[in-house]
């Protein structure tokens, strides 16, 4: 007898499924991390765009500290393990994450361009 496909896979992991969410420039930008990248998205709110991209980049970066702030967080609940075996398993993995922070400054660089012209 097959599988359902609820069945089928392995059992969620917690870790993997936990996300931070962080917000800055009075909810205006607004982030949202997770372990695998699978959840991370970065919005604003329209009128954002009217700021430098220096400006955009300082408020990203902002929302982006208090998302991985809770992320870690909900990493130590889950895990049980101590602040610092979580923060070397966090550090591990953010390591992989610069590439992507870097795409996002590339990204509101070029929104930055548009908007001067």
């Amino acid at each position: 007898m097959p599988k359902s496909e609820s069945s089928a896979g392995a059992s969620p992991n917690p870790i993997l499924e936990a996300i931070g969410h962080g917000e800055a420039a009075d909810g205006k930008v607004r982030v949202t991390v997770s372990i695998n990248g699978a959840n991370d998205a970065v919005g604003f709110d329209p009128r954002m765009m009217r700021q430098s991209a220096d400006v955009l980049a300082e408020y990203v970066c902002q929302a982006l500290r208090a998302a991985h702030e809770e992320l870690f967080g909900k990493l130590v609940e889950i895990d049980g393990a101590s602040v610092e075996a979580v923060r070397k398993k966090v550090d591990d993995l953010q390591a992989s994450y610069t590439d992507r922070m870097d795409e996002y400054q590339r990204t509101l660089d070029d929104i930055g361009r548009r908007l001067a012209e």
